[in-house]
C-alpha cells in the first residue's frame, strides 16, 4: 500500500492502536505502485508476478532491487527507514502482488465476534470431532504447501505429530543474508480455532533460542488470533517480523548487524550437527 492507516501493537504495550502509514518513500515498489494507480487511474490492483505473463520491460522493473517496506505486528513512523524498509525484487519473491493505493487499518475481533464469523458459536461437536477437522485441515494446508510453495520457507511436519510442523527461514540479503533458520511451529490440538507456538532452533541474533517468540499471530496472544490465518500466513508473518526491529517484544534480542551476519553464515553447519 501506498498510504492510509494500520492496526499494530502499541509500544510497551499489549494493547492495539491504529497508526497513520506514512506515504511509501520514492524509488520504493510501494511508491512504483502509486504511479501506476494515478496512471490508470485506479484505486486498487492485482498484478501475477510469473515471469512468462509479463513483458519483458515490466519483468526487468520488478526484477530490479527496490526499496520495499515491511510492516508486522509493530509500526514506528518516526523510524520508519529503518525499520520498515529494506531492499527486495518483487519477482522471484512473491506470486503476486495486490496493491491498494490507500488502506484502511484492520479492526480486532472480540472473542465472541470470532466465534460467530468461524460459526463455532453454541457448537455441539465434541472434541473428538473438533480434532477430526483440525487434522483433516492440517493435512490439506500441507498439501497445498507441496504443490505450491513459499519462496524462501520450507516446511516438514513430524512424521508421527502432524500438529509438530518445523520450518527453515532462508534470506538472500540484508542481515540474514545467506542464513537458514530452523523453528517450530507448534500447533495446539483445538488448531486452528487457537494459535501457534513460535520458537527458532538457530541462532540469529534476532530471536532467543528454545524461546516462544511473542507477536500478534502466537500463543501470547490468543485474543488476536483468527482461524481462517494458517500455517503459510504465519510463517510469511514471521518472515516479515524478523525483519523488523523490536527489542521489547518477548522472545527478541538486538545482536549487531555483524554478529547477525557471522551467525548467518555459521547457520547451514549449526543446523547440520
Amino acid at each position: 500500500t501506498y498510504q492510509g492507516t494500520v492496526t499494530a501493537l502499541a509500544n510497551g504495550d499489549d494493547s492495539t492502536k491504529q497508526y497513520t502509514l506514512n506515504a511509501a518513500v520514492e524509488d520504493s515498489s510501494e511508491h512504483l505502485c502509486h504511479r501506476v494507480c494515478e496512471s490508470l487511474p485506479c484505486d486498487a490492483f492485482v498484478l501475477p508476478l510469473a515471469a512468462d505473463e509479463m513483458s519483458g520491460q515490466l519483468c526487468e522493473a520488478l526484477s530490479s532491487r527496490l526499496l520495499h517496506r515491511y510492516v508486522g505486528v509493530h509500526y514506528r513512523p518516526n523510524t520508519e527507514m529503518q525499520s520498515h524498509y529494506s531492499e527486495a525484487s518483487l519477482v522471484g519473491q512473491y506470486d503476486a502482488v495486490t496493491f491498494i493505493d490507500k488502506t484502511s487499518a484492520l479492526r480486532v475481533l472480540k472473542p465472541e465476534e470470532l466465534q460467530t464469523a468461524a460459526g463455532t458459536q453454541g457448537s455441539s461437536k465434541q472434541p473428538s470431532e473438533a480434532n477430526k477437522y483440525g487434522a483433516r485441515r492440517l493435512m490439506q494446508e500441507y498439501i497445498r504447501l507441496r504443490k505450491h510453495p513459499i519462496s524462501h520457507i520450507q516446511v516438514e511436519p513430524e512424521e508421527e505429530n502432524l500438529y509438530k510442523c518445523h520450518f527453515l527461514l532462508t534470506f538472500d540479503s540484508g542481515a540474514y543474508a545467506g542464513g537458514e533458520y530452523h523453528g517450530l511451529l507448534d500447533l495446539p490440538k483445538e488448531y486452528p480455532m487457537a494459535p501457534p507456538r513460535l520458537s527458532f532452533f538457530t541462532p540469529s541474533g534476532r530471536f532467543e533460542t528454545g524461546e516462544r517468540i511473542c507477536v500478534s499471530f502466537s500463543d501470547y496472544h490468543p485474543e488476536l488470533w483468527n482461524p481462517s490465518w494458517g500455517i503459510e500466513s504465519v510463517l510469511v508473518g514471521l518472515q516479515s517480523f524478523m525483519q523488523e526491529e523490536c527489542p521489547e517484544a518477548l522472545g527478541s534480542m538486538m545482536a549487531s548487524p555483524k554478529t547477525r551476519l557471522k551467525l548467518a553464515a555459521e547457520s547451514h553447519a549449526f543446523n547440520s550437527k
